[in-house]
């Protein structure tokens, strides 16, 4: 018979533990080891998503316009501007004045709304009456221009607007406004609506549509205005541009405005009763330093006298067109614009890689704008970050616009932990 020796427990005891603590190890290491590998992936791949692009801000630099002298008259009221751009300049004192007869501006921009002309058409017959012969005395009378008619006689529109405007016929311009509009009333609704929707706020029209009544008021600043529209109607530019006219029953008559061709005056109207002083409403073209040409429009009421009234505009043109010029407005590094990384402190200058120069009236504001783009780092200085544009009414350019420092990629540290 087989006896077994009695086996050693506290040795088993020992060795059973020994084994389940390092099968215990060998799990916690492969459980770390899970969780370093994953770690090492998961950072990898935070770390190798694609960083964002970099917007920048734009640093829009102030351009205040400069100051313009203009020579303005010594007596009434004085403002000029450009069509389309209103009034740019004009003297403190803007009172409503009687006009005289550059209020005949309006009966043409009347009878051309409710009769419009194109250019080379004589449009229909405006018939004289016995009515209209006696405006024609009347005006005699009361010593004021006149084109003489007779009762059966028809003008055509254009010439019954061109006795209006250059020989400054007041009967023509009642007969024309009762003709298109019915009755004086009537046409005086319809233009002082018409005032009204250009802005003109202080002139009233009244009375008449010959301006010979101290009744019709308006200001520089708003004659300014009625003279703009004038000259964006061809046909009403055509007119008051011209020297002569020749006109049923008198022949050739001559513009009033004895200016016309002096240092470029296209027009419009003169104006002189004693309630009203001296009144000029014209208009120039000249050209630019960049070949470009420019219509002004220009008012002075309240002179001493038509003639002063006249002179006066000389200067002003003269003065007003000086203004124009091509100036630096932004000089080559000045900065317009920042790139704010995110991933450090520093951020990066977008700066004007060149003078921006541009054509403009010195007393009038242009206007700046960026077109700034989005960039991936990096990027060294001296990369074209995009373009700042300035424009006036006159003329439009273009700068580059550059990094003055490079624009670094971010570290590994802040793209890992990014969100």
């Amino acid at each position: 018979m087989h006896i077994r020796e009695p086996r050693d427990f506290e040795a088993v005891r020992a060795k059973r533990q020994t084994r389940y603590r390092l099968k215990k190890a060998r799990h916690l290491l492969f459980v770390a080891c899970l969780v370093i590998v994953g770690l090492v992936v998961v950072g990898y791949g935070a770390y190798a998503r694609p960083y964002p692009a970099v917007a920048a801000k734009s640093v829009l630099p102030t351009v205040a316009p400069a100051q313009v002298a203009l020579n303005w008259p010594a007596k009434g009221q004085g403002a000029i501007g450009i069509p389309g751009q209103g009034v740019m300049a004009s003297t403190s004192s803007q009172q409503p004045i009687p006009t005289a007869s550059v209020a005949k501006v309006m009966t043409a921009l009347a009878v051309l709304k409710k009769y419009p002309l194109k250019p080379g058409e004589q449009g229909p017959n405006v018939p004289i009456t016995a009515a209209d012969v006696d405006r024609y005395h009347n005006y005699i009378a009361q010593d004021g221009s006149v084109v003489r008619v007779e009762v059966g006689e028809q003008l055509s529109e254009y010439q019954a607007l061109q006795a209006m405007l250059l020989p400054s016929a007041n009967n023509i311009a009642d007969t024309l406004a009762v003709w298109a509009y019915g009755s004086m009333g009537q046409y005086h609704v319809a233009a002082n609506q018409i005032a009204q929707g250009l802005g003109m706020t202080q002139s009233k029209f009244a009375a008449d549509a010959s301006g010979l009544s101290p009744a019709t008021v308006s200001t520089a600043n708003d004659l300014v205005l009625l003279g703009e529209e004038a000259m964006n109607n061809p046909v009403l530019a055509e007119i008051v541009g011209q020297e002569t006219a020749v006109i049923p029953l008198v022949g050739t008559v001559s513009n009033v405005n004895v200016l016309l061709g002096t240092n470029g005056i296209v027009g419009i109207k003169t104006g002189n009763t004693e309630e009203a002083g001296g009144c000029f409403l014209f208009a120039a073209k000249r050209t630019l330093v960049d070949g470009q040409t420019v219509t002004s429009v220009g008012a002075i009421v309240g002179a001493n006298s038509l003639g002063q009234a006249m002179t006066s505009s000389l200067p002003l043109l003269n003065s007003f067109y000086q203004g124009f010029s091509v100036e630096t407005i932004i000089p080559k590094g000045t900065v317009v614009g920042r790139y704010n990384p995110g991933w450090n402190k520093d951020t990066v200058a977008v700066v004007t890689a060149e003078d921006t120069k541009l054509l403009n009236w010195r007393g009038s504001k242009a206007t700046i704008k960026m077109q700034l783009d989005s960039l991936k780092a990096p990027q060294p200085s001296g990369t074209t970050a995009g373009n700042l544009v300035a424009q006036s009414n006159y003329a439009k350019t273009t700068t580059p616009v550059v990094l003055t420092t490079p624009l670094s990629v971010p570290n590994w540290h802040w793209r890992i932990i990014r969100r």
